[in-house]
């Protein structure tokens, strides 16, 4: 069934919407610029080809997560190959003291989460990168949502151990418990 024009046009501003966080994640899963913007980009042409399946647009979120993810899977079942985020040099006008240490750091945490396995990176992008809830993140990858608990938290053990040395455990807002449901 198609949708009207009032709800095609909701539709279409709840996707746009959400474009940023779907690049975002895309990069973070890919470490590829245009790779990233192929993936947001076939998510929302897939979205708006398939709007009729969405029955509730308050759940489009975990939707058109679960649609960029296989899109990545389809991605990476034909390429298998991902290019080191290591090999591109940012260039900057700002080379204060500050901005140099805050780029170290950086780096260093695209290295750990590079790290991760790629179950555990997609949770930890999901919730701490898109905050999505638990259950819109379970319902995204379509795992349960325990599943998706272990893999946050052996994800978060592995980068606590890898980010060990850094010095902005000082900076960092505190950790709160997150409401499963």
């Amino acid at each position: 069934m198609p949708l009207s024009i009032g709800k095609n046009r909701k539709f279409q501003a709840a996707l746009e919407s959400y474009r940023i966080d779907l690049y975002r994640v895309a990069y973070s899963w890919s470490h590829d610029r245009e790779l990233a913007n192929d993936l947001s980009q076939e998510t929302l042409a897939k979205a708006l080809t398939h709007a009729e399946k969405l029955q509730n647009i308050s759940s489009m979120k975990s939707w058109l997560f679960r649609i960029m993810r296989n899109c990545w899977h389809d991605s990476y079942k034909k390429t298998k190959e991902n290019e080191n985020i290591d090999n591109y040099e940012l260039i900057t006008e700002d080379i204060s003291e500050e901005s140099i240490f805050q780029h170290q750091i950086k780096q260093q945490v695209k290295a750990a989460i590079c790290k991760l396995s790629e179950e555990q990176r997609q949770a930890v992008t999901l919730v701490d990168l898109v905050s999505m809830s638990y259950t819109e993140a379970a319902e995204s990858l379509e795992i349960p949502i325990g599943t998706l608990m272990s893999r946050l938290h052996r994800a978060r053990k592995h980068l606590q151990t890898h980010l060990h040395d850094l010095d902005i455990h000082k900076t960092a807002p505190q950790q709160h418990v997150r409401r499963v449901k």
